[in-house]
């Protein structure tokens, strides 16, 4: 039997529950899981400059038992970076002098050292215990699986994923109460946006962004359509009549796309059948998530978007220079 892993000392909470990169669709992407104890590691080696024996020293861990957290986390801020992934800090093997709690109100993580009731940034009562003074986070034997459909809550099963367990009311696979992707889908049902999609008929989207008749505006509040609306395309210059099949130059006649940026300016999202590469990287410089389809029916796109379902294929944008 091998020894028992011991549990890593942690000075104070970090003042976050992680980090989001900007331009990427967040629910359709597993985030990167950097433990408590490698947060810990980076502060301290790299925040307050410490050498890896007080660091270890200060975590009540050996010399190599600190490098092997340190690089561990290190690796993991690598792959965060490299994927376009979100990073989540929870979990790990820890212990901890104070009290741990996360409000759900103003999503600050504050210790104490005595049991408390409420928020002492807000005042909230909505608040969880993760960790208990001199023991490990809570989070995992007192959590629940939820199903976003129908709302109900079982107790979580250590050990088995919440999204193997299937509701018995509606049929459909549950996840953590307030975990990552919880939590993101409670802050998407409350965000308003607007969704834009080219089409000529206002049934369906448009293969070719710049080639489209007019645009399908869709106003959205959480994951509910509120309301539909078709505008002519009156920006781009194939629209007009201004280009010919083949005319690709833009010597007299180049799209003119800070004029589809500024009609645009107030859509979130873009979801298209095609796109030239060109106008595609300044929808998401502009910070506008963009989505190349395969659907064809708008709305159904803009349903499977709201589910975190939609395909997207953004190297099936043309390179054509306009």
């Amino acid at each position: 039997m091998g020894r028992k892993k011991l549990e890593r000392r942690i000075c104070a909470p970090p003042v976050m529950s992680g980090f989001r990169p900007f331009g990427m669709p967040l629910l359709q992407t597993e985030p990167v899981v950097l433990y408590l104890e490698e947060y810990e590691a980076l502060r301290l080696a790299d925040y307050e400059s410490l050498s890896q024996m007080e660091a270890a020293a200060r975590m009540g861990v050996s010399r190599p038992t600190f490098t092997r957290v340190y690089d561990s986390a290190l690796k993991s801020v690598a792959k965060a970076f490299a994927e376009g992934r979100a990073i989540l800090i929870e979990g790990g093997s820890i212990t901890c002098t104070d009290n741990w709690y996360k409000c759900d109100v103003c999503h600050q993580i504050f210790a104490t050292e005595n049991l408390t009731t409420f928020c002492h940034h807000c005042k909230s009562t909505d608040i969880r215990l993760i960790s208990r003074a001199g023991g490990a986070p809570e989070d995992e034997a007192n959590a629940c699986c939820i199903c976003l459909k129908c709302g109900k809550k079982i107790p979580h099963t250590v050990g088995v994923p919440c999204h193997r367990q299937i509701c018995d009311e509606c049929g459909t696979p549950m996840i953590r109460e307030n975990s990552y992707h919880h939590n993101l889908y409670k802050e998407k049902k409350l965000q308003s946006m607007k969704i834009a999609l080219p089409s000529d008929d206002g049934k369906t989207i448009c293969a070719h962004f710049g080639r489209t008749l007019g645009f399908i505006i869709f106003d959205v509040t959480g994951s509910t359509i509120t309301e539909q609306i078709y505008v002519p395309n009156t920006i781009t210059g194939h629209a007009q009549g201004l280009h010919s099949e083949n005319d690709h130059e833009h010597a007299h006649h180049e799209h003119s796309h800070g004029g589809i940026l500024d009609a645009l300016t107030e859509v979130s999202v873009v979801v298209a059948g095609g796109m030239g590469r060109r106008l595609f990287d300044d929808f998401s410089q502009a910070g506008k998530q963009v989505f190349v389809t395969s659907l064809s029916d708008a709305r159904e796109a803009v349903e499977a978007y709201l589910a975190g379902k939609l395909d997207s294929n953004p190297g099936g944008c043309c390179n054509h220079h306009h």
